[in-house]
């Protein structure tokens, strides 16, 4: 009896041993489930969070690119009225100094002496003009022959717009980019070929345009 009472004793130990054993290991599963599944919670949320930061870094950068895209058309329009008003000018400029009136109506038949004066001018300022193209062309060969840059690092071909002053025995005396190209690498070339050909040629009456406006594109003929 005291031997089956023994084991009896030892079973039970035995099965609640195992019971506990049981138990703490559904205890541990239960809990790693837990464990993963708010592991994957958190997971989901941070992905919702980094989607979200990216669409909102998307959006940033789309208005920034919009802005600068309207600046720089702002720029652009402002720049080609400034070089608008600028030729006005110098064609005035050279109106006045044929003592013609550019505003003279060609209507008038020569019954007023200010569209005398017009007339009268017609074939000077044509000479002058041509003075001018010529003079024009000589600057810009000289400048071109100067520039060092490979024409395939500009596929899309941009242009440089230039100011330059000149003194009356053409040396240089100021180089302003007026217009930049977009291509920081084809600016330098030209402004360092602008400012090597100083002295610039003289026209062929012998007269220098105090202010140039020249444009380049790194495709065109040389």
């Amino acid at each position: 009896e005291e031997k089956a009472a023994r084991e009896k004793e030892a079973q039970a130990k035995a099965a609640a041993e195992k019971a506990a054993r049981e138990k703490a290991a559904r205890e541990r599963a239960e809990k790693e489930k837990a464990d993963l599944a708010e592991a994957a919670k958190q997971a989901k949320i941070a992905r919702e969070e980094a989607a979200r930061e990216l669409k909102k870094r998307e959006e940033e950068e789309r208005l920034a690119k919009k802005r600068a895209e309207e600046e720089k058309r702002r720029q652009e329009a402002k720049l080609k009225k400034a070089l608008e008003a600028q030729r006005r000018e110098q064609e005035e400029a050279i109106f006045k100094g044929f003592g013609s009136d550019p505003k003279a109506k060609a209507a008038d038949a020569g019954k007023d002496r200010t569209t005398k004066a017009g007339v009268a001018g017609g074939a000077e300022l044509g000479d002058r003009t041509g003075v001018l193209a010529d003079y024009s062309a000589a600057i810009r060969a000289r400048i071109r022959a100067r520039i060092t840059f490979d024409p395939a690092r500009a596929p899309n071909n941009p242009e440089a717009i230039f100011e330059v002053t000149q003194l009356s025995t053409g040396q240089i005396s100021k180089v302003t980019l007026k217009k930049s190209s977009g291509n920081p690498a084809w600016d330098s070339a030209v402004e360092r070929a602008i400012q090597a050909s100083t002295p610039l040629p003289k026209a062929a009456d012998g007269s220098v345009e105090p202010l140039l406006i020249l444009s380049f594109r790194p495709q065109d003929p040389r």
